[in-house]
This record gives C-alpha cells, structure tokens and sequence, in this order.
C-alpha cells in the first residue's frame, strides 16, 4: 500500500516525461537510500525503457550512479560500529564479526560487485559489513557502481525487449 502511493504510475509518468536520465537518477537514489524497505527500481528502469525507449547503458549508468550514492547510507551505518563494539561481544558473535573482517578485507571488492548486481539478497547487508568491516569508500563505491550499472542495465534492456516482444503492453 505504502510502495502504491509512493511510486504510484502518475509519479513514474512525470519522471519520464519530465526528468528522463536524470528520472532515473532520482529513482536509483530514492530507491537505494532506504535501510531493509525495498523498493521497486528495478522495474521502474524496466518500464522507463519500454515504456519511453529510452537508453538501457544510459539508463543503466544514471540509475546506478543513483542508486550508488544511495547505498552510501548502508554503508555509513556500518561505518558507524566500532572496533570497541566487537571487542565486548563474546563466543560465536564475537567470531561472526571477526571472520566478516577478514572476508572483506580479502574478498570485499568482488563480493560487494557480486551482490550490488544481484536482486535478491537484499543488498543493505552488504554495505553494512562492508562499512563495518572499514572497507575504504572509495572501494565500496566503485564496486557498487559496477554491480548497480549492470544490474539497471540488464532491466533496463530487459523492460525494452518485452515491450518491443508484446506489443500491446
């Protein structure tokens, strides 16, 4: 109910018509800058393509930009937890954080890539340990970036392609 008078057709109409790439931008941000209340971005980007024809790698590149900067709040949540935080957990969560450290600090570029692509999981977790885990910026920037093109990307083409299937849509 809250997802229909947010993101309802009217609002998704005026972002096309009115904003275009930058539409998508916005819908990337907005999108991504909510903690576990997921949104739908994916499939606003399919239908903007199909409905519009507009640009999958152009639509792909403003909604992962968007949707980048939006994961940012994940990420300085965990930023936020301190080393002291961990330090006063005990037994398997006190192991639990400590072998996130050490994954990240081995395989936190790849996994965040992985998963930023992916639409699935939800992705806040992942920038929660990355930022828990001290994982430089700059880095979970750039890995999401990556992963969030691909993935806008791929609905994107995927929204153009069913709309030029079907017609009648």
């Amino acid at each position: 109910m809250l997802l229909t008078s947010i993101f309802s057709i009217s609002i998704l109409n005026s972002l096309i018509s009115q904003y275009s790439y930058f539409g998508a931008f916005l819908v990337g941000l907005i999108t991504s800058s909510t903690i576990f209340l997921p949104l739908p971005g994916t499939v606003m980007i399919s239908l903007m393509a199909g409905i519009e024809g507009l640009n999958p790698i152009l639509l792909g590149i403003f909604a992962g930009l968007g949707s980048t900067i939006g994961e940012l709040t994940s990420y300085l949540i965990g930023r936020g937890v301190s080393v002291k935080d961990v330090e006063k957990l005990k037994g398997w969560k006190r192991k639990f954080f400590e072998s996130v450290f050490k994954y990240f600090d081995k395989y936190g570029f790849f996994t965040v890539i992985i998963f930023a692509f992916q639409f699935i999981v939800p992705f806040d977790f992942i920038g929660i340990f990355a930022g828990f885990s001290k994982m430089k910026v700059s880095h979970f920037f750039l890995a999401t970036l990556i992963g969030k093109i691909l993935k806008f990307y791929f609905f994107a083409y995927f929204g153009l392609a069913l709309f030029n299937l079907i017609p009648w849509i």
